[in-house]
């Protein structure tokens, strides 16, 4: 894996990470819908900052017991990778 699907992971793992901590004291039910890999190029920090906003708006915006869905997909023919979070 190149260095931009490691930052791509790394946007991931967090998500992992703020949505096991925002589920507890919500009980929110969570859906990831990630494909095993992705390659992106993008600048690391921006996507971060991105994920972790809508991560963490839809964590505060969710009533308890509600749910978050995560789902990203790759059009390899065109590039492109969409990024979709909804809740409740």
């Amino acid at each position: 894996m190149n260095e931009h699907g490691n930052a791509w992971m790394a946007v991931v793992n967090v998500f992992a990470a703020s949505k096991k901590a925002g589920s507890l004291w919500k009980n929110i039910e969570l859906e990831l819908d990630i494909p095993d890999r992705i390659n992106v190029v993008a600048d690391h920090d921006a996507m971060f900052q991105v994920i972790y906003n809508l991560v963490d708006n839809a964590l505060k915006f969710t009533p308890d017991g509600g749910y978050i869905a995560f789902n990203v997909t790759e059009d390899v023919q065109s590039g492109f990778v969409t990024v979709k979070i909804r809740n409740s």
